[in-house]
């Protein structure tokens, strides 16, 4: 039988803070986009950067990946940024993908 390792009570729960750290990215596609979608859709996915979302995405709607990267810009928890591919997603956090706006 295997001894039983003690650890301290003050020790917050490790279990606890490797599934927040593995927390899967809250991704929302907005406005139709077709034909990939017909509207808003959210789903949750394992990615750590932009480069690991956006070949997520292309895998699971083959061809959205060159329309989301030319013709939308992302919110990550609020914040506006151009798509670059090495932009670290924290785990949890909210991507939105918006159709970018064009001015005259």
């Amino acid at each position: 039988m295997p001894m039983r390792q003690w650890v301290p009570e003050w020790m917050p729960n490790l279990s606890a803070i490797d599934k927040l750290l593995r927390a899967p990215v809250r991704v929302t596609l907005t406005g139709a986009m077709p034909p990939f979608t017909s509207g808003e859709i959210t789903f949750e996915l394992p990615v750590t950067n932009m480069r690991g979302l956006l070949s997520a995405l292309n895998e699971r709607f083959p061809g959205i990946g060159e329309v989301l990267e030319e013709d939308t810009a992302v919110a990550i928890d609020g914040v506006i940024h151009e798509i670059v591919y090495t932009q670290v997603l924290p785990p949890g956090c909210e991507v939105f993908f918006i159709p970018r706006l064009e001015s005259g």
